[in-house]
């Protein structure tokens, strides 16, 4: 992959930023994880609506929880091959930010109905702004895809 392509550097800052968000996506994860199985309380970085999360509503956040570390390490995995050895593999790419993509919109529109937008602005406002440069990614990727890869 070449680096002296605009938008070559540009999807290396944003494949690089997406590989070091989701580290730390996968540590904040693991650190739930282990408070969970230590106090069986369910920390979240984002917090619930002022009600509480309904207790249906747990297994689903959890499951949500396990995809989102499936996609983190995906993710990871993509931005080590694309910076250690410069090879950009599409398909780990595609599946990490397809799996990021559909959580994090399931995640804003459960936890938006659920009144935790409005009951906690700026930590969603916070989370928006860092998963954000996703989408464009994605878009850069498919671009990427579209131009190198073709059908059969």
């Amino acid at each position: 992959m070449s680096s002296k392509n605009p938008f070559s550097r540009l999807l290396i800052l944003f494949a690089v930023y997406y590989g070091i968000l989701q580290s730390l996506h996968l540590l904040f994860l693991a650190r739930a994880g282990f408070i969970m199985v230590d106090t069986g309380a369910i920390p979240f970085p984002a917090p619930p609506p002022e009600i509480g999360w309904s207790t249906q509503v747990i297994p689903f956040l959890l499951a949500m929880g396990a995809l989102d570390a499936a996609a983190a390490f995906l993710g990871i995995f993509s931005t080590i091959v694309l910076v250690r050895k410069n090879q950009f593999e599409s398909r780990p790419w595609m599946l990490s930010l397809v799996i990021a993509l559909t959580s994090a919109l399931i995640f804003a529109v459960g936890t938006f109905a659920s009144g935790a937008w409005l009951d906690h602005p700026i930590a969603y406002g916070i989370l928006l702004v860092f998963f954000s440069p996703i989408f464009p990614l994605f878009i850069m990727i498919l671009r990427r895809i579209g131009k190198t890869e073709h059908l059969s």
